[in-house]
């Protein structure tokens, strides 16, 4: 509470602006510290003039060549930057652009770095000292420097003190580094002070500016809306047909979502009786002491591809629910691929019983690098794999079913590719609906839930992977999940 006080009772309380806000106003005190910059180029450019006459036609002692050196420096320097502007005026392009996009950066470490130079060659110069102090004072109170840059050119003016010590063979801790101390350490509290005054004054006119356009903006907005509301009548009416032609069509929408949940019901209940039939009527034949061995092994059989039926059926139901509520959370680590296709082939091997398929081929590409892994989760991809195995299965009569991995253009590419029924253009956007197959009603001669596709989708969002199919009708389809090479692991 205190130290708030304090900050409001001396103008350095921090004016709470928007990220955005933030961001404008350091490029306009870079743009305001820039101006500065030139200013003060153009003084020390004639200062430093000065100074190199005086160089050369008044000081002669043994420290001449460092002046002329750090005088020159500045000259450079400052001549830089005065070009700089002289292009930008006339629209010339400008010379050493690196030079120029750092210019708030490099000019003041060019200043301090020469000022301190100075001090150090000749301490008992009252000219040198308050050329230090002077140059200290315009970085503290004109231009807004980061804290952790101030005192890296402080870091960069001790540098350049011992270095001159060890050139000029003069002790280290003496009057200079006094000097040099009391400019850095005594600069620091008036320069946090009079940034965080100069950050405030430039953004209290930013949101005053803000302020000012907003109101503009606002009266010429309610002088527009004045003369344009007997115009904007007929634009309501034409709104509110629009608005009447999307309730229609969202009407649409929902009877059509209606039927299709109205036809799973139907479908899932006729899909969920049949095998409960099943299993309820050989359960009870197989108790029968007439049935034979045979007969019983045979009813055993039947029981359990109906169980294992029903159990998919419900899988499905618990999937969805998992997919539309996106509760399905991905747990990545590495496993080998040719042994998760391996995973694979073994839960699909009972899928030609399941289906009745006993004429379909089924073909398995592995990778030929043995060691290759993949940063996924296997149990989500296992299940996403294992259903569009179903479905080829399901809507493949007669031909071939092929299964594998293959690398394209670095990428790793599992696929699942049949020589079914295939899909219509315009069946291509229904099929990820939950609820949905390619055909409308339960008696289309295909079981399942119709939600394989949607859980599928609902999978590969969910890993990160891509998913891509290609497909022409009775002619078959292949569908890809693909992962980028960064979860590849050779």
């Amino acid at each position: 509470m205190g130290m708030n006080f304090f900050k409001e009772r001396f103008g350095i309380a921090k004016i709470r602006l928007t990220p955005h806000e933030k961001i404008e106003l350091q490029e306009e005190l870079i743009k305001l510290d820039q101006k500065r910059i030139e200013f003060v180029s153009f003084v020390c450019f004639f200062i430093s003039c000065f100074y190199l006459i005086l160089d050369f036609f008044i000081f002669n002692d043994e420290h001449q060549s460092y002046y002329v050196f750090l005088d020159l420096m500045l000259l450079i320097v400052s001549l830089l930057v005065l070009t700089n502007v002289v292009a930008n005026q006339v629209k010339l392009p400008t010379v050493f652009a690196f030079f120029k996009r750092n210019t708030v950066f490099i000019y003041p470490a060019f200043m301090l770095v020469w000022a301190s130079g100075i001090l150090v060659l000749k301490p008992d110069s009252l000219l040198n000292v308050i050329t230090y102090f002077l140059t200290i004072f315009l970085l503290t109170f004109a231009i807004v420097t980061p804290l952790k840059r101030y005192l890296f050119y402080f870091g960069l003016v001790f540098v350049e003190f011992v270095i001159l010590s060890f050139q000029l063979s003069t002790p280290i801790f003496s009057e200079t580094f006094v000097l040099l101390s009391i400019g850095a350490f005594v600069s620091l509290p008036f320069f946090s002070t009079f940034a965080s005054i100069r950050e405030n004054m430039v953004a209290s006119n930013m949101k005053l500016n803000k302020s000012n356009r907003s109101l503009e903006s606002e009266v010429t907005k309610r002088v527009f809306e004045l003369k344009q509301t007997n115009e904007n009548l007929e634009y309501e009416i034409v709104q509110r047909k629009m608005v009447e032609i999307k309730l229609r069509d969202a009407l649409k929408i929902a009877e059509e979502s209606n039927k299709l949940k109205s036809e799973f019901l139907a479908n899932i209940s006729h899909e969920i009786r049949t095998p409960l039939n099943s299993i309820i009527g050989f359960s009870e034949m197989i108790t029968e002491d007439s049935v034979s061995e045979s007969r019983k092994k045979q009813y055993h059989e039947l029981i359990s591809s109906n169980t294992l039926y029903l159990l998919s059926i419900i899988d499905d139901i618990f999937d969805a629910s998992l997919v539309h509520t996106n509760q399905i959370e991905a747990m990545n680590k590495p496993f080998n691929v040719n042994q998760f296709i391996n995973f694979i082939c073994y839960e699909a091997s009972g899928f030609e019983a399941k289906h009745s398929k006993t004429n379909l081929k089924f073909t398995v590409r592995k990778l030929s690098n043995e060691n290759l892994a993949l940063v996924s989760d296997e149990y989500y991809l296992k299940k996403a794999i294992v259903r569009l195995l179903d479905n080829a299965y399901k809507f493949t009569s007669e031909g071939t079913i092929n299964f594998g991995v293959i690398m394209r253009k670095g990428k790793l590419a599992f696929f699942v590719k049949d020589t079914g029924i295939g899909l219509y253009e315009k069946d291509f956007s229904r099929i990820f609906e939950p609820f949905v197959q390619g055909d409308g009603s339960f008696t289309r001669g295909y079981g399942g839930s119709g939600l394989g596709l949607t859980i599928v989708s609902g999978i590969v969002k969910a890993l990160g992977c891509e998913f891509t199919f290609k497909t022409k009708p009775n002619k078959g389809s292949t569908f890809y999940l693909i992962f980028d090479k960064s979860l590849i692991v050779e």
